[in-house]
């Protein structure tokens, strides 16, 4: 019987197979500001496998994957100065979180290999807009019934930057409304 639970105990663990990368761990560091260029202090970043988004009521879900992909690689926390970084683990591309109810356009999405052979991943400065509530009222004084055709644009509170090439850029597959 002990040589049937230790065959079954050895075949369990030269079943598993390790999601991450073995043993490889990478280094992220970046400057948070926010739009006047005034750095953010005692703010949560974090890497993860997995993009969350916040609810009206300021919760930070998960997107809907299985819960046994879901990892957390790495997190620090702004100094004085708005600049983070850590050790993280390394698992082909990753999400940056900045985790605050106050900002937004706060998730960055990197690719593996913009960490390079030496696992190091810089940037320089992010820069996190505030989320404003706008109303608009219309009231007709002049007593007319022309119509006039009014647009505008913004920036949709879930979309991910991008970061390729040393550089940020929006998701071209957000949506955007006018």
């Amino acid at each position: 019987m002990k040589k049937i639970l230790f065959l079954l105990l050895v075949c369990t663990l030269i079943s598993c197979e390790p999601r991450l990368e073995n043993d490889v761990r990478a280094l992220f560091k970046t400057r948070v500001v926010d739009a006047s260029g005034s750095p953010i202090e005692n703010m949560l970043v974090t890497a993860t496998t997995f993009r969350s988004f916040d609810l009206i009521i300021g919760q930070d879900i998960p997107k809907f994957s299985e819960p046994d992909e879901d990892f957390l690689l790495g997190q620090g926390v702004t100094n004085a100065n708005g600049e983070v970084d850590f050790l993280m683990l390394v698992d082909g591309g990753f999400f940056v979180n900045f985790n605050s109810q106050n900002f937004f356009s706060n998730k960055i999405s990197v690719s593996r290999r913009e960490l390079g052979d030496d696992l190091f991943l810089n940037i320089p400065e992010t820069i996190l807009k505030e989320a404003a509530i706008v109303e608009i009222d219309f009231i007709n004084t002049s007593g007319t019934t022309d119509s006039y055709s009014v647009t505008f644009d913004y920036e949709s509170l879930n979309c991910d930057l991008i970061y390729s090439n040393n550089m940020l850029s929006q998701d071209e597959e957000c949506a955007f409304f006018e």
